[in-house]
């Protein structure tokens, strides 16, 4: 005993210091994600159907060299959607079967997700409370709880971009870069971070470290690289997205209120309004402000029915750290029960609706078991 104490003391770790709402945060995050699969227990392949989980599954199974036939009856290039760091933490686990990997990768994801943000909150001053501030980031919104619960890449990219953004502040500044990087490789709109740091390195006048920024591009031109070898084609990645991305912004707002559908069209004149508004409530911290107002412009370039889940890497930002005065208010605890409650009859309801079929399901389990 007393030699394990010596090692401790030498490693400068200490009981007395270490923050064990670390370790309350993990839980919650863990004891969350489980409570959305409660009703669930008895057929958990809903939760393993649920899209986009199945095809990333097949992409960490294949590694995109498809055949002709799959059992999505898709186009190979389509798969090139999925881009590799997901799926590649899927494949080193797979030992644990496919599905459970999968899972098993995006809940351990969104707990250090919760961790790393706040220790961001915690040690730059970013909340009155961090602790608090973390609690609800789990919750809120309730399109993230969805998220961290199913096979999704979102938990893995806010991850990194949580843990660039930390490195950054810390002057680690290669690190940052690198997991910018590694961001890129799990959701495109990582490369967007290139930008963000541009900006805040010519704001800051760190010329010396612009050279270094080729590092985020070049993680994805090796994913690139890869689908040029397998598809024939560099930029494979956009003969299926590049369809969402339009001209003119804000089309998720405009095409609806042109077609009289109120509902969407205020729905969505909600989204951009109250995370822009959040985004410039960040103008006294520019490493946050620049990613979210670079991040948003181009989401606002991007025609999609899910706008929601587009807008998530920039929810940790834009609404919650940009409005710490009002989370950490009497009047919004007592209405967050509310929230938490409202957010898993969302998940609940939601999740049966955008599986795979069971044939399908079943046919992918046989071509993941070969």
């Amino acid at each position: 005993m007393q030699e394990q104490a010596s090692i401790l003391e030498k490693s400068g770790f200490s009981f007395e210091r270490f923050d064990f709402r670390i370790a309350v945060l993990a839980a919650i995050n863990i004891v969350a994600t489980l409570t959305v699969y409660l009703p669930f227990i008895d057929r958990l392949d809903v939760i393993y159907r649920y899209l986009d989980g199945p095809l990333y599954m097949y992409v960490a199974k294949t590694l995109y060299a498809a055949p002709a036939i799959t059992p999505f009856n898709l186009p190979g290039y389509y798969y090139a959607c999925h881009l590799a760091l997901y799926p590649l933490l899927i494949r080193a686990f797979s030992f644990m079967g496919y599905d459970r990997s999968m899972i098993f990768v995006v809940i351990a994801c969104s707990t250090l997700a919760t961790i790393v943000f706040y220790q961001l909150l915690k040690e730059f001053n970013y909340s009155a409370n961090p602790f608090w501030a973390s609690i609800v980031f789990i919750f809120f919104p309730s399109r993230w709880l969805l998220y961290h619960s199913v096979g999704a890449s979102e938990p893995l990219f806010i991850l990194l971009i949580l843990a660039s953004i930390y490195c950054y502040k810390k002057d680690w500044y290669l690190a940052a870069f690198a997991l910018a990087g590694l961001a890129s490789i799990t959701k495109i709109f990582g490369v967007l971070m290139l930008i963000s740091y541009l900006m805040l390195l010519l704001y800051e006048k760190k010329y010396r470290y612009l050279p270094y920024l080729l590092i985020i591009p070049a993680f994805l031109g090796l994913n690139f690289l890869a689908y040029q070898f397998t598809y024939g084609d560099f930029f494979a990645y956009f003969r299926w997205n590049g369809g969402f991305m339009k001209t003119v912004p804000f089309m998720n707002f405009f095409e609806p209120a042109s077609r009289g559908n109120t509902n969407n069209a205020e729905l969505f004149m909600g989204f951009y309004i109250i995370y822009i508004l959040g985004a410039l409530r960040l103008w006294k911290r520019p490493e946050l402000c620049s990613f979210s107002l670079v991040y948003l412009g181009c989401v606002a370039f991007v025609q999609h029915p899910d706008v929601s889940r587009y807008l998530l890497p920039a929810a940790p930002f834009a609404l919650i750290i940009a409005f710490d005065d009002i989370i950490s208010r009497r009047e919004f605890k007592l209405i967050f029960p509310l929230l938490v409650i409202f957010g898993y009859f969302y998940c609940w309801g939601i999740m049966p609706t955008n599986v795979i079929g069971q044939d399908t399901y079943s046919a992918l389990m046989e071509a993941l078991a070969q």
